[in-house]
């Protein structure tokens, strides 16, 4: 999987449903906007 701010939204609403099998615990951002903020400030990172 190559990791795109699509994908990213993705995890970040379902994680097991993104990556099934993962082992990590982390129940999801359900609120759209801090999850579109978020990715945002993620994306200033790199």
């Amino acid at each position: 999987m190559t990791w795109s701010a699509d994908v990213l939204n993705k995890y970040l609403v379902n994680p097991r449903a993104t990556v099934p099998g993962t082992t990590m615990s982390y129940a999801g951002l359900k609120d759209d906007q801090k999850r579109l903020d978020l990715i945002a400030y993620l994306t200033t990172l790199h």
